[in-house]
């Protein structure tokens, strides 16, 4: 193995102990002696993979005292931020993106995070009220961030009149540009470049498997790939899910619609979708964008983590008494193609 694989791969190891836990901030590192012996490597190779956990903010370096976990805990004068995902499936994939960043190496210096998770089967109106005053009652706190926003207009309403300022980040159903403060990824560019990966192959018989079309931003990809569907001389089947649905449900409405020759799934089971189209004996390509499960399809991943610079910089703005504009911040996220089977997924 040549020394910059040895490198990374002590890396990589003391940064699984970190980001598991099982190294905690501010504990010491085995030293470059230790390290060497327990890899069989130079200690070049040892001082090259802590080089790359310094440039990641994840250790420090403290002289002959030694090497560290870098601690990222709450210094006095940090931003506080209440980090809350209300009425939401937990493994929803959109929402894991955007917690990371409360973690290293994402969070900002500076800034600390308390996170709050309210599951579909835990969320109601008396829990909501409760949750809301003790907010009300924090001391020290300079921003409520609600990951997604939920999608119904009175708890948005009760979430943006809160004292404390509250960004929202990402999209909701209804009221859009209603709020005081907002960041969202640019859905109608992530629906062009899906539809057109699609379409520019040759599909003419595309099917959209996508949510429950009365939330905005699921009616807004719908109308951007109806519209490029239709410049490609395409026919579009709208299969409307709900993220409970099972393969029955999939296997009905895809025999509902003409035999697709491409299926573009936004935010819905791919897993199900295979059994349906097994079932019906269709062989087309999917592409998924955001999908509940990790099925053996094409994927197309956007790199949320470009929504953090922003959304740091807002919170600072309002932690200064600054009414930043404008109020909703369209942030375009880069986007990459993972082909099926690929044996590594993007993160």
């Amino acid at each position: 193995m040549t020394a910059p694989l040895k490198s990374l791969q002590i890396k990589d190891f003391i940064k699984r102990q970190i980001l598991s836990g099982a190294l905690g901030e501010g504990e010491r590192i085995d030293t470059v002696r230790r390290l060497a012996e327990k890899f069989s490597v130079s200690r070049q190779a040892v001082d090259s993979a802590f080089d790359q956990l310094e440039s990641e903010d994840l250790i420090e370096r403290k002289g002959r005292a030694g090497v560290y976990v870098k601690s990222h805990g709450y210094p006095a004068g940090a931003s506080g931020v209440f980090l809350l995902a209300y009425d939401v499936d937990p493994s929803n994939r959109y929402l894991n993106e955007i917690v990371r960043i409360s973690c290293p190496p994402h969070l900002r210096a500076g800034f600390t995070f308390l996170t709050r998770i309210i599951p579909h089967s835990l969320a109601s109106p008396r829990l909501l009220d409760m949750e809301l005053a003790r907010l009300e009652q924090m001391r020290e706190l300079d921003c409520v961030l609600v990951v997604p926003p939920p999608d119904d207009q009175a708890t948005l309403a009760k979430l943006d009149a809160l004292r404390v300022p509250t960004l929202f980040l990402g999209e909701f159903a209804g009221g859009r540009g209603g709020l005081r403060h907002q960041i969202t990824d640019d859905n109608q560019a992530i629906a062009a470049t899906c539809a057109k990966h699609l379409l520019e192959q040759g599909a003419k018989e595309l099917a959209l498997v996508i949510g429950d079309l009365s939330l905005d931003f699921n009616a807004e990809f719908r109308d951007v790939t109806q519209h490029l569907a239709a410049a490609h001389e395409a026919r579009l089947h709208i299969m409307e899910m709900d993220y409970q649905d099972g393969p029955t449900t999939y296997v009905a409405k895809l025999m509902a619609a003409r035999r697709p020759d491409a299926f573009l799934n936004f935010g819905c089971n791919s897993g199900h979708l295979l059994t349906a189209m097994a079932t019906n004996g269709v062989d087309a390509p999917v592409l998924a964008h955001l999908p509940l499960d990790n099925a053996n399809v094409e994927t197309c991943v956007a790199d949320f983590s470009a929504l953090f610079p922003p959304v740091f910089e807002r919170i600072a703005a309002l932690k200064r008494g600054e009414a930043p504009t404008p109020k909703r911040l369209v942030i375009p996220v880069p986007l990459a193609f993972v082909a099926k089977d690929a044996a590594t997924k993007a993160p």
